[in-house]
């Protein structure tokens, strides 16, 4: 009698053994069986039931399915919607307040200062010359006369010819020379400013208090 009741004891501690572990469950079906530690937000940590003395284990959450704890109770784990949003590598922006953009900046400028001035010249001697051809054309005398046979002849001044040479070239030097000043300033105008926006000027406090950085964009 005392016997059986020694083997009883004996498998009554085996079953507790048995269920007093608790089993992780992961996704891809393997069951560990661990004396759970730490549930955390995104890690798990854990000793193998076999080896309670060993090392601290961790294991990601996001891989876990399901952890039966040793009192029946269950925690089971949905999957994280995994996001499809692709984090482009990170790449410094460039640093336009660099030497060479100023360079370049500056080439623009002086550029369209050139394209301004020459529109501007033209379109000044244009307008002289067309001037000049009008008066000319309007000045100009012709003559009549009759030859021998009694056909009537009219010749004109060489002033009519250099007049009208003058309103053409008047004409071309308009043509060409308000679109250059128009454009030129225009484009001056912008680089300009963007190359204002490069310089960082450098003011002394009134009540001399300190450094003032002032920088305009």
């Amino acid at each position: 009698m005392k016997q059986s009741t020694l083997i009883l004891f004996a498998i009554i501690f085996t079953m507790t053994g048995a269920f007093s572990q608790d089993i992780i469950t992961t996704r891809t079906g393997e069951d560990i069986l661990a004396k759970i530690s730490v549930v955390g937000h995104t890690e798990i940590k854990y000793k193998k039931f076999d080896n309670q003395e060993g090392p601290l284990f961790t294991i990601l959450k996001s891989d876990v399915l399901m952890i039966r704890y040793e009192n029946g109770t269950k925690d089971i784990f949905s999957e994280e919607p995994k996001s499809n949003t692709v984090v482009p590598p990170y790449s410094p922006s460039p640093n336009l307040n660099t030497p060479d953009n100023k360079l370049f900046y500056a080439g623009k400028v002086e550029k369209y200062r050139k394209m301004k001035g020459t529109g501007a010249t033209l379109t000044v001697v244009g307008g002289i010359l067309l001037v000049v051809g009008i008066a000319t054309l309007v000045n100009a005398t012709s003559n009549s006369y009759t030859n021998s046979y009694g056909s009537t002849s009219t010749s004109t001044s060489n002033n009519a010819a250099t007049g009208a040479v003058a309103y053409l070239l008047g004409l071309g030097g308009l043509g060409a020379g308000i679109p250059l000043w128009i454009v030129g300033a225009h484009q001056q105008r912008k680089y300009s400013k963007r190359l204002e926006g490069f310089t960082l000027r450098f003011n002394m406090n009134p009540q001399g208090k300190g450094l003032t950085l002032a920088c305009r964009f």
